[in-house]
C-alpha cells in the first residue's frame, strides 16, 4: 500500500512538472492563451493537494506577467484566483501583500471590467476595519486610492481615502480636485461633505487631519486667526471641535447658527442625524418619531426641502460672513 501511494504521488509530481515545462515553453513562444490555461490547470492541481505557499508564488508571477505582456484578461483572472488562495490559505493583510496587490491593482488598465472584480475582492478578503466597520483594510483602501488619484479618478480616489488612515492625503487630493475642476464659489462645500462622510464612517481622525490639511494648504482659504471667510468652513472647524470634546449642546447650537450655509445641500440633514447618533446617541427618526432628523429639520426650516435650489445669494449671511457667496454646482460624479 505504501509503495502503491508514493507511486502515485510521483505520478502526479512528474505531472506537475511536465506542464510546468510545457508552460515555460508556451511563454517563451509568446502563446499566451496555452500558457493561461497551463496556469489553470496548475491552479486547481496545486489547490487539491493544498500548496499553498507554490500556489501564491505561481499566480503573482504569472498575473504580473500577463499585465506587462498586456494580456489584461489573463492576468486579471489570476489576480483574482490569488485572492481565493488568499483567502483559503487564512493569509492576512500585512504590507508585503497589500503592496503586492496594489501593484497588480495598477497594472491593470482602468477600463478593464475584471479590475473592479479583483478590487471588490481584495478588499473582502482583506477583512473589516473594526474602527469604521467597513469592508477593507485601511492601507489596501489607501494603496488603491493612491492609484485612483494618480489617473485623476477623483470620486474613487477619495472614495478609499475616505476608508484608509490617511486624511491629510485625502486634504490634499480635495485641493487639487477643487483647483482643477471646481469653481471658486465652491471652495467650502469641496471640504465639509467629505468631513460629514468621514464622521459617519466613524473615521474622526481622518475628518480632522482632512480638514487641516485642506485649510492650510488651499491657496484660497482665507482666515483671520481661527475664524475663516466662508462660513461652511467655519461650521465644519466648530463641528469637528464640538465632536473632539464631545460637546453635544455646541452641536446643536452650531445647527442653529449655521441655518442658511446648510441649507446649500439638503444631503447635510441626512449626515447630521448619523453624527448625532453615532457620536451623542441622539435618537435617529427611526428610533423616535423624528429624532435628530425632525429637529435639524426644525432649525433648517422646512422650506429647504423646496428651496435647495435656491442660491446662497438669497440668503441672509450669518453675522461672521463678510458677504454670501453662491450654491455650490458640484456634479453628482463629483460626489459620489
Amino acid at each position: 500500500m505504501k509503495i502503491k501511494m508514493e507511486s502515485q504521488q510521483n505520478n502526479r509530481t512528474g505531472g506537475t512538472n511536465r506542464v510546468l515545462e510545457k508552460l515555460k515553453a508556451s511563454l517563451e513562444a509568446g502563446q499566451f492563451y496555452e500558457a493561461h490555461q497551463m496556469y489553470r490547470t496548475l491552479y486547481f492541481r496545486y489547490l487539491g493537494q493544498q500548496k499553498y505557499e507554490e500556489l501564491i508564488a505561481l499566480l503573482m508571477d504569472g498575473a504580473l506577467l500577463f499585465l506587462e505582456k498586456d494580456q489584461q484578461t489573463s492576468g486579471a483572472d489570476l489576480a483574482i484566483l490569488l485572492l481565493t488562495v488568499l483567502q483559503k490559505a487564512n493569509k492576512q493583510a500585512d504590507d508585503l501583500k497589500v503592496e503586492l496587490l496594489s501593484g497588480l491593482h495598477q497594472k491593470m488598465k482602468p477600463d478593464l471590467a475584471e479590475r473592479q472584480t479583483f478590487l471588490s475582492n481584495a478588499l473582502a478578503w482583506s477583512g473589516v476595519n473594526p474602527a469604521t466597520n467597513t469592508t477593507g483594510h485601511p492601507d489596501l483602501h489607501k494603496a488603491f486610492a493612491k492609484t485612483f488619484w494618480k489617473e485623476k479618478n477623483y470620486p474613487l480616489a477619495r472614495h478609499h481615502f475616505l476608508r484608509s488612515n490617511d486624511g491629510g492625503a485625502l486634504g490634499k487630493l480635495l485641493v487639487e480636485q477643487h483647483i482643477e475642476r471646481g469653481k471658486e464659489e465652491e471652495l467650502d462645500f469641496f471640504i465639509t461633505q467629505p468631513v460629514l462622510q468621514a464622521l459617519c464612517l466613524r473615521n474622526i481622525e481622518v475628518a480632522n487631519d482632512c480638514f487641516q490639511k485642506y485649510v492650510a494648504t488651499h491657496p484660497q482659504v482665507q482666515r483671520s486667526g481661527s475664524v475663516f471667510r466662508l462660513p461652511l468652513l467655519n461650521f465644519t472647524f466648530m463641528l469637528l471641535e464640538s465632536l473632539n470634546m464631545r460637546r453635544k449642546d455646541s452641536f446643536e447650537v452650531l445647527i442653529e447658527q449655521y441655518k442658511p450655509a446648510l441649507e446649500v445641500d439638503p444631503s447635510f440633514k441626512s449626515y447630521l442625524e448619523k453624527i448625532g447618533n453615532l457620536y451623542f446617541d441622539i435618537p435617529s427618526r427611526r428610533e423616535q418619531g423624528g429624532g435628530i432628523l425632525g429637529m435639524i429639520q426644525s432649525l433648517l426650516g422646512e422650506s429647504s426641502a423646496t428651496g435647495s435650489a435656491e442660491t446662497r445669494s438669497n440668503q441672509q449671511p450669518l453675522a461672521t460672513e463678510p458677504s454670501p457667496i453662491p450654491r455650490p454646482t458640484l456634479q453628482p460624479d463629483d460626489l459620489d
